[in-house]
């Protein structure tokens, strides 16, 4: 004996139409697009997104009054745009994808174009401390395992 089983599908109501829709793409005459201008940097105050960031997809996305500086490091240099009251802005380059997930690429920092080459300075002072210190304490390691050899 056989059995029959009769499956009904689900009622579409149109949906397959919206599909087919949506899969097409809204074509732009140039006279119809304009790039992209970021508002400018009013009193040394950067514009940001609702994340606290702001994105730099492409270099004139650059709010006028701005400079993009790209030091290694980032946490260090808020750190001083931070201890000088300056303000800085993490800048967001892109996407990175990696298992399923997006996340922001973030690359360097924002600051207002009239504190650039200060803040730019203090990060060189701070990264040459930073490196004079290392080699302190490699140099304190480095000793303290002749003592314990020659012990």
């Amino acid at each position: 004996m056989t059995c029959l089983v009769a499956v009904v599908g689900w009622p579409t109501d149109g949906a397959d139409a919206a599909e087919d829709e949506s899969a097409m793409s809204n074509l732009y005459a140039f006279s119809q697009t304009e790039p992209y201008v970021s508002e400018p940097v009013v009193d040394g105050k950067l514009p940001r997104n609702v994340f606290g960031n702001i994105y730099l997809f492409k270099p004139s996305m650059l709010p006028a009054g701005a400079v993009h500086l790209q030091l290694q490091g980032q946490g260090s240099v808020q750190r001083i745009c931070r201890r000088l009251g300056i303000d800085c802005v993490a800048a967001m380059v892109g996407w990175e994808y990696h298992g399923g997930f997006s996340t922001p690429m973030l690359n360097g920092v924002v600051v207002p174009a009239e504190s650039a080459e200060l803040v730019e300075e203090l990060w060189q002072q701070e990264m040459q401390r930073l490196e004079a210190e290392r080699l302190k304490k490699r140099q304190r390691v480095v000793l303290g395992r002749w003592h314990q050899l020659i012990r």
